[in-house]
């Protein structure tokens, strides 16, 4: 984590840009993040975590950041157009299209900075399949949907593929695993996270207009679909009363339905379910206002 706090503290600052209209202090601070950012990105594409400029140096190409990085720098174009913002994510997307082919879709790579980008790279395996490929559907999106340009041929194809990686990874009731339950790493129980489904929920809206407008109407509208019924299963798991999520925690048994999941250990309990609670943060988390729950699949795109 540590290695890639550079990455993630310069892409959470470039989503201030609302705040920083009029204030040159704020807008000078947003650059500097900007700057860093676009440091990170090899002469290939690859974004790595930490910007070592020197060939030879250790070079991490962690997707889920890579996607928050394209994020922020996103966000600032849409306070202050520059050229570098645009392509320094569409090389990112041409990037991961290509490299995906040979790497299974969803991939870490430790390698090294050499000449021409990225060297000498080991394949390794994430903390999960639906954040990544919910991430990479979502700056594809948000790059054609600011740009107002249409998603490169490759870039489409691999949205197709990160849609089949989230179809492999939907639960029964509507929610989403971090990793599809047939095809998990060994040792590794499917879960449901409230951030990776807020994350599944933005990457299935942003892409559906996109995906539309160049042809994959199909694929459009099945993205609405899922969004839709995540949405409303979210829903679901919402206190008016208390004001946040009453149960996020982790489904023990694939296919079973999210809350009414056994667990063994001794940690703390969801007062609604008694199913075990695995990140009691998360539960503070306020969704969009209750009247607009049931436009949000059908409305335009908006960044959480």
């Amino acid at each position: 984590m540590l290695r890639s706090s550079v990455l993630v503290i310069c892409s959470f600052l470039c989503l201030v840009p609302v705040m920083a209209l009029g204030q040159s202090t704020d807008a000078q601070r947003i650059e500097q993040c900007r700057q860093a950012v676009l440091a990170c990105q090899l002469q290939d594409g690859a974004i790595v975590t930490v910007a070592y400029r020197e060939f030879g140096r250790h070079a991490l190409v962690e997707p889920y950041f890579a996607h928050l990085a394209c994020s922020g720098i996103l966000a600032a174009e849409q306070f202050r157009p520059n050229f570098q913002n645009r392509e320094f994510v569409a090389k990112w997307l041409k990037w991961y299209a290509m490299r995906e082919k040979t790497d299974d879709g969803i991939f870490v790579l430790d390698g090294i900075r050499g000449p021409d980008g990225l060297a000498n790279a080991r394949t390794m395996t994430p903390d999960s399949f639906d954040s990544y490929a919910a991430l990479y559907l979502y700056v594809a999106g948000k790059h054609a949907n600011v740009t107002k340009g249409k998603l490169d041929p490759n870039v489409v194809t691999t949205c197709l593929r990160m849609l089949a990686v989230l179809e492999s990874c939907k639960s029964p009731n509507g929610l989403f695993w971090n990793f599809p339950p047939h095809t998990k790493p060994a040792g590794v129980v499917p879960a449901e996270y409230l951030l990776d489904n807020v994350e599944v929920y933005q990457g299935l809206k942003e892409i559906s207009a996109p995906l539309a407008a160049v042809g994959r109407v199909k694929e459009a509208k099945r993205a609405v679909e899922l969004a839709a019924t995540l949405a409303n299963k979210l829903g679901e798991f919402w206190s008016p009363k208390d004001k946040y999520y009453v149960c996020m925690y982790e489904d023990r048994v694939a296919g079973v339905a999210f809350g009414n999941a056994a667990s063994s250990d001794d940690g703390p309990r969801c007062p609604n379910c008694g199913g075990a609670l695995i990140f009691e943060r998360f539960h503070r988390i306020r969704p969009p206002p209750l009247t607009q729950r049931a436009t949000l699949a059908s409305s335009p795109t908006n960044r959480r």
